[in-house]
């Protein structure tokens, strides 16, 4: 059981750079239609945390994702705590029951979506003339 719950940890943090839901949330339908690109900080943040998911460990891991927190602006600020209080408790061994998990894969895709959106994450790393 401990061995597998730093994997539930690190499958969490994939699926938010992954986009493994559809459904939206209302923060990210509202920061799409005001077309504002989210702050820069936050953007490298989520760039830096999508760059080093499956190459680091889940300690670096919630350091980078704390950063992400730290600098999310307010409209995707309690998707990214929520999905931050998932991890953690992941992290911890703590008990996440299957409503608990569902909550925060939402809250994981959510994020994954806004920084999708405002931040362009997955063209930066597009090869050259290639389309998403």
């Amino acid at each position: 059981m401990r061995r597998t719950l730093p994997l539930i940890a690190a499958a969490l943090l994939v699926l938010t750079l992954t986009g493994a839901c559809t459904s939206k949330s209302a923060a990210v339908a509202q920061a799409k239609k005001s077309g504002k690109l989210a702050p820069k900080p936050f953007c490298q943040a989520a760039y830096n945390l999508d760059e080093a998911v499956a190459t680091v460990k889940n300690s670096k891991r919630l350091a980078l994702l704390t950063l992400v927190v730290d600098r999310a602006p307010a409209e995707i600020r309690p998707d990214a705590q929520l999905f931050l209080t998932g991890f953690q408790r992941a992290e911890r061994g703590e008990k996440i029951t299957p409503a608990q998990r569902k909550r925060y894969e939402q809250a994981s895709n959510n994020l994954e979506r806004y920084a999708n959106d405002k931040c362009a994450l997955f063209k930066q790393n597009q090869p050259p003339g290639g389309d998403m």
